[in-house]
């Protein structure tokens, strides 16, 4: 089922220049016009934070009681079968509007939509759907992140695979967040990392540290990291993590800085870990997406905000994270590809 754009009914179409000032423009006129929007941004500055310090880098537990929806999101084929698509341009709020991207502007091979998040993690939040209604997919659309990162230099794209924190893994979509407040963003530069390989001034490195095992592509040259991400991509199916699956799972962020892109990739063995299906005491509503590995720890719940502590952060962490002996068999294989 196609979902097409329909112009003035819930945005503007975008020229190729100034999306950076339309964005601006839209959360004005959203905080303004849309109730449930407004009361949760100005929720947001309340929301309440703890810090759990590890060696390579600290982790800012939120409690955001607004981010429940998503927390509690049955993300099973059934449940998906069953509900309306809330990304779909007809099922929108009224008082939602966006801005329509077309492809071919900036680059981008597909249509999106900009739209503001209701339920926000961080000041400034954008959903970025296909217009069309696709299911969510990576596969081909690596440069069209790449592009909107570097219109949206004020902000971190991220992207959550179908089977690890994609809360609508059956339309297409990635999300935005103000740039430098995840932690992860911050710390990667002193982490220990390996050169799996290179062209010029552009880097593919491998971070292994104990709860971080993380590939990050850094630099100008756009093409090289479309091209090594899809073998990425080809080389982590082979892995038997991804058994049985249509795209490794994972979550990735992206920004654009200083005329370089920095692309950070987080494999993943699990979606949510099993305190999250415990009961009593031992069950804590954590369902890691790219931002909690970014270093925000979303707690919905004030119990888990209050009673998370490092030991058993460290625990969820470890499970769903990719295995080290599968992180490090993806490595080798990338590194070979430098003498290709």
């Amino acid at each position: 089922m196609e979902n097409r754009y329909r112009s003035g009914e819930h945005g503007f179409e975008s020229s190729a220049e100034g999306l950076a000032d339309k964005v601006e423009t839209l959360f004005n006129q959203q905080l303004e016009t849309w109730a449930l929007a407004k009361k949760n941004y100005q929720s947001l500055r309340q929301v309440e934070i703890r810090r759990i310090r590890f060696p390579e880098m600290e982790y800012q537990i939120q409690f955001n009681p607004s981010r429940l929806v998503s927390a509690q999101a049955k993300v099973d084929t059934k449940s998906i079968r069953e509900r309306t698509c809330f990304l779909c341009q007809e099922h929108l709020p009224q008082e939602q509007k966006g801005i329509y991207v077309g492809k071919g502007i900036y680059g981008l091979k597909q249509d999106y939509q900009l739209l503001i998040n209701p339920f926000p993690i961080f000041r400034k939040h954008l959903t970025i759907p296909s217009v069309v209604h696709v299911k969510q997919s990576i596969e081909g659309r690596i440069g069209d992140m790449l592009g909107l990162a570097r219109q949206l230099p004020a902000f971190t794209l991220f992207y959550n695979g179908p089977e690890c924190g994609a809360s609508a893994p059956d339309h297409m979509h990635f999300q935005a967040g103000c740039k430098d407040e995840m932690p992860f963003e911050r710390a990667w530069t002193g982490m220990r990392k390996q050169i799996l390989c290179q062209k010029n001034d552009t880097f593919l490195y491998a971070i292994n540290e104990s709860i971080n095992q993380v590939l990050v592509f850094k630099g100008k040259d756009k093409d090289w990291i479309i091209d090594r991400f899809e073998r990425m991509l080809k080389y982590a199916l082979d892995l038997p993590v991804s058994a049985g699956k249509s795209e490794p799972m994972m979550n990735l962020l992206c920004e654009y800085t200083d005329t370089e892109w920095t692309l950070s990739v987080f494999l993943r063995q699990r979606h949510r870990p099993i305190q999250y299906f415990e009961e009593g005491d031992n069950n804590r509503m954590i369902s890691p997406g790219a931002v909690d590995l970014g270093g925000i720890i979303i707690t919905p719940l004030n119990k888990d905000f209050r009673h998370t502590d490092k030991n058993q952060l460290e625990d969820i962490l470890h499970q769903v994270i990719i295995d080290v002996s599968e992180f490090n068999e993806l490595s080798t294989k990338l590194g070979e590809t430098n003498y290709e």
